[in-house]
């Protein structure tokens, strides 16, 4: 099923959904969201499912018995001596911890296992390569399960929270399935937190007509983002990648990338959100106005949101309070510059940071460099904000020049996204040098740019008015009803008129939905 269809169906699917969702029991209603979501998974995934229902159980079972021995433990507290219930409470945490690690690993072993098998393969035949050795491990042909990469850090981190304690594990498996399976966050999220996403899915909502109103309005923005601008400079780009343009023509090639991924990504989220509002259901925010980042460090804090608030929340953390890496400090402590106390056990967090995100986002070598790209340059930012002061940074112009510094490495980082293999993004940066082998006329349709470039102007205008922190549906809705009408009517006909689709058209499919 293509990108479109996917679309076509998600839209029909949740207006279907929602006017069964809004005539049902008020009280069980959370049950039609977790059949349809059932419905939808076993739709698209077929036999599959079997590996969300795995992850699911895995997590539900081992939360439970971790709270489970939390509860005693607290029922227990009055009935024991302080020192008695010191050495129970050390008791039960080490238990707790085996059980953590032991249910993370059984989950993270489904991911492992079905999207990386092959590079852990790779790597294993490269090694044998080197020694000689008369050894091959066969590569397997595996279809990447619909958004594994997804539910299973999104259960992973219920199953931490629970370790910590902050909040009781589910008694009810239904209650974690539909955190897991809530169809919007299927193909590319956003990763949610369960005490955020499941209280507000278990609320029986009634119809909110203004919730209704600014959730319709969200998708079609998301929609005009992902139809007219994201899908047109998609056929850019495949004219530019797909004819090995070489020149300065190359340069917009790999800027009309960087805009189609951005638009697609964040298009496809603002239709999930806007589904998800209609229900009066507020998901977490997966993008705030990236491009006017004044560092790579900001630009990461602003995109894919809640794949960085994960990593966060469940990498950051627990490798900087570990305790090799304490050790280290104590040892670092009055030996070196306060600087150096915090630059050298940074550099080590940010490495295993950005190593995973990298091969998070696939199983290779390309997107572990992709990774490692971005985390060479915020070690440098950490060095170069040690020597700039905060009054210097907060210049206009400096400000101006960090931004327009901060898209130029992001575009560089988009090409290694962009590329199959490393040699690919050697030959990509070569070829900008090399004299142009085709006229600008051959590669693109000058009208077709235009209209993508006023739209993606457009759309950088109204997020400019946010990072300033105006509230744009306030001030739409402060506006006369006639004028918030014919904008809206304006927008859907702009959809209408300058999307890309229909016959002979073939739209690629969602680059994160791949992940």
């Amino acid at each position: 099923m293509g990108a479109y269809e996917q679309l076509i169906y998600l839209l029909i699917f949740s207006s279907i959904v929602y006017l069964i969702y809004m005539v049902f029991v008020k009280k069980y209603r959370y049950l039609v969201l977790l059949v349809f979501s059932l419905g939808i998974f076993l739709f698209v995934s077929r036999f599959m499912t079997i590996l969300m229902l795995a992850s699911t159980l895995i997590v539900y079972l081992f939360a439970y018995f971790i709270g489970k021995r939390n509860k005693n433990l607290k029922l227990q507290k009055e009935t024991l001596t302080k020192d008695e219930y010191k050495a129970l409470k050390k008791k039960v945490q080490k238990v707790n911890k085996r059980l953590l690690i032991l249910g993370v690993i059984l989950n993270l072993s489904l991911l492992i296992g079905f999207k990386y098998i092959n590079f852990f393969d790779s790597i294993l035949n490269t090694i044998f390569s080197w020694f000689h050795a008369d050894l091959s491990i066969p590569m397997f042909k595996i279809l990447l399960p619909l958004g594994i990469s997804y539910y299973t850090l999104a259960n992973t981190g219920y199953l931490i929270d629970v370790y910590r304690n902050k909040y009781e594990a589910s008694t009810n498996y239904l209650d974690v399935l539909l955190f897991t399976c809530y169809f919007p966050c299927l193909l590319e999220g956003p990763i949610s937190h369960y005490d955020i996403l499941l209280p507000q899915l278990k609320q029986p909502h009634s119809f909110n007509k203004e919730d209704a109103k600014k959730g319709l309005l969200i998708i079609l923005i998301g929609l005009f983002k992902k139809l007219v601008i994201a899908d047109r400079f998609a056929i850019f780009v495949t004219n530019i990648f797909g004819l090995n343009v070489k020149g300065p023509m190359l340069i917009l090639g790999i800027l009309c990338f960087t805009i189609q991924l951005y638009c697609e990504f964040s298009g496809i989220i603002d239709i999930v959100r806007g589904v998800s509002l209609m229900y009066s259901i507020k998901l977490e925010k997966n993008f705030e106005q990236p491009f006017f980042s004044s560092s790579v460090s900001e630009f990461w804090r602003r995109w894919h949101i809640s794949l960085g608030a994960w990593f966060r929340d469940y990498v950051f953390y627990p490798v900087s309070m570990s305790r090799p890496l304490m050790a280290l400090r104590r040892k670092l402590s009055g030996k070196v510059s306060t600087f150096f106390e915090t630059f050298i056990p940074s550099c080590i967090v940010l490495f295993v940071i950005w190593s995973l995100t990298g091969l998070w986002h696939g199983a290779s070598v390309k997107y572990l460099v992709y990774g490692l790209y971005y985390y060479l340059i915020m070690v440098f930012e950490l060095i170069i904000d040690r020597f700039i002061s905060h009054e210097t940074n907060q210049k206009k112009g400096v400000k101006i020049t960090r931004m327009i510094l901060t898209f130029f490495f992001v575009n560089i980082g988009m090409i290694l996204f962009r590329c199959n293999t490393l040699t690919d993004f050697g030959n990509y940066i070569a070829n900008i040098f090399r004299h142009s082998n085709y006229r600008f006329t051959e590669v693109f349709e000058i009208s077709e740019l235009i209209i993508g470039f006023v739209m993606i102007i457009g759309l950088l205008v109204i997020e400019g008015f946010q990072n300033h922190k105006v509230d744009i549906y306030q001030k739409y809705q402060s506006f006369p009803a006639v004028c918030r009408y014919l904008l809206a009517v304006g927008l859907v006909f702009i959809i209408v008129i300058f999307g890309v689709y229909g016959a002979g058209y073939l739209p690629p499919d969602p680059i994160y939905g791949g992940f």
